[in-house]
């Protein structure tokens, strides 16, 4: 996942080389949700990167790690915050408060250069 900053503003760019790729791959589609775009999977509940139209975009990079059942889970939140963000900030501001069911890596990006974050 790359969050580069550009003459226009920043730019989001990933790759799905999730296991296993292929299939990955055939099955991912954009799919138009209320809050905007959401690059995934047709019946996908949550949201592994999405687009709002409130001016932010989220991407979720799966990591090896602890487990905490009594955390959010994790595609339900980033659904979440896609749903409820009002900005950048707000969208930010929920990530880092947020205890999580699983580990993760979420990049956030906004519509200024500025506005790039990375929360493990």
């Amino acid at each position: 996942t790359l969050a580069l900053a550009g003459p226009n503003g920043p730019a989001l760019a990933r790759n799905m080389d999730w296991f296993p790729a292929e299939k990955v791959a055939k099955a991912s589609c954009l799919v138009t949700e209320d809050y905007g775009t959401s690059a995934g999977f047709v019946g996908l509940i949550g949201a592994v990167t999405g687009l709002s139209r409130r001016g932010f975009c989220v991407c979720l990079n799966a990591v090896f790690g602890t487990s905490d059942p009594a955390g959010y889970p994790v595609l339900l939140f980033l659904r979440h915050v896609l749903d409820t963000a009002t900005d950048f900030a707000h969208a930010l501001e929920l990530v880092r408060a947020e205890r999580l069911m699983t580990c993760g890596i979420v990049t956030l990006v906004g519509t200024r250069n500025g506005e790039r974050a990375i929360v493990e």
